[in-house]
């Protein structure tokens, strides 16, 4: 598998006029990040993304906030499970953090996604 290479900003990486690619569970992680990135609906498959307006920005238990970004996690090529998971709160942002171990064919790979509020 290969994909391109994102930076922190969710921009595709580009050096010497080259977009860069990465392979493996690089790759992997740039696909997890991207469909954490995707509102449900955004795209022709009605099913794929995270359904933000729906559960995320919601006033809802985090569990099915966390139940959520598992689905789209574990529905993605070459994700067995998410192993592992925990949320903490900024209080003075209201901002929160969910943290995903993840196992997959090419090992295990920790994702952060931060939802601004």
């Amino acid at each position: 598998m290969r994909n391109w290479e994102l930076t922190e900003n969710n921009d595709i990486s580009i050096k010497n006029g080259r977009i860069i690619t990465v392979d493996r569970l690089n790759a992997l992680r740039s696909r997890i990040q991207s469909a954490l990135q995707t509102f449900k609906g955004e795209t022709e498959n009605v099913d794929f993304g995270v359904d933000y307006f729906g559960i995320i920005l919601e006033n809802i238990d985090p569990s099915y906030k966390i139940q959520e970004f598992k689905r789209v996690i574990e529905s993605l090529d070459g994700v067995y499970n998410v192993e592992d998971y925990n949320y903490k709160q900024d209080k003075k942002t209201g901002s929160v953090t969910y943290n995903f171990v993840i196992k997959s064919v090419y090992g295990n790979i920790s994702i952060d996604q931060t939802i601004e509020v």
